[in-house]
């Protein structure tokens, strides 16, 4: 970040999840934020420090100012979890890499929460597994009652040109792919994100898959069930 009257420091740490094996697996950095300093951690500048990291996710751990004194006192510890685009409520291995750290590297044995956009999940050290840890992810799985295609496919005059013209730029080009995203189920997993689960007709179209194109589902009025 550019100097400013006010530097900021921090520490943080790289965490390499889902191995025992030094630089492989799915890389993590984790970030701590004391409470003191959560203020200056503005939305913006937690973007912008993922972007640097430039890993699939970036972590911030919120700590007390004082965890020597303090941290017995308290057994759970607030989380960020950044895409270098975007916040996520939820993500696995950014879950399982922090209790991981916050268990094992920091030793605060006495932590047994992590507190997720998604909720809270239990963390807990794996008896006779080493420095193993087991997470336990807040699912609330839901199959919206609408899909895409219903969207389109509406009462005329019932979708806004907006919402029309965002669906039809997210769809794929590929007329097969883009019958399956059309129908296809929209599900959430856990509170806050949500999937569109497409079926392929075989392995070449999914080779034809792009990320390139996204969409919000947020934004796609009358899709996604309220509550």
């Amino acid at each position: 970040m550019a100097p400013s009257s006010q530097p900021l420091t921090l520490t943080y740490l790289t965490v390499d999840v889902f191995t025992s094996t030094r630089y492989l697996g799915n890389p993590l950095a984790v970030v701590l934020i004391p409470a003191s300093l959560r203020p200056r951690l503005t939305q913006d500048v937690k973007q912008r420090i993922a972007r640097e990291f430039n890993f699939s996710e970036t972590v911030f751990l919120h700590t007390l100012d004082d965890e020597a004194r303090d941290g017995l006192s308290v057994t759970s510890r607030e989380i960020d979890i950044f895409t270098i685009e975007e916040e996520l409520p939820f993500a696995g291995h950014p879950t399982v890499g922090t209790a991981y750290l916050v268990l094992n590297h920091l030793g605060w044995k006495h932590v047994d929460t992590l507190v997720t956009k998604a909720g809270p999940i239990a963390i807990r050290p794996l008896e006779g597994e080493g420095e193993r840890v087991k997470a336990t992810i807040p699912h609330a799985v839901h199959v919206h009652s609408q899909t895409l295609g219903g969207i389109l496919g509406g009462q005329a005059g019932a979708v806004k040109a907006e919402t029309e013209t965002m669906i039809n730029a997210a769809l794929s080009d590929d007329p097969e792919i883009r019958e399956a995203e059309l129908t296809g189920p929209v599900v959430s997993i856990v509170r806050g994100m949500t999937f569109l689960l497409a079926k392929l007709p075989s392995l070449e179209h999914l080779a034809k898959v792009s990320t390139a194109k996204r969409l919000d589902f947020n934004k796609v009025e009358g899709l996604l069930d309220k509550g």
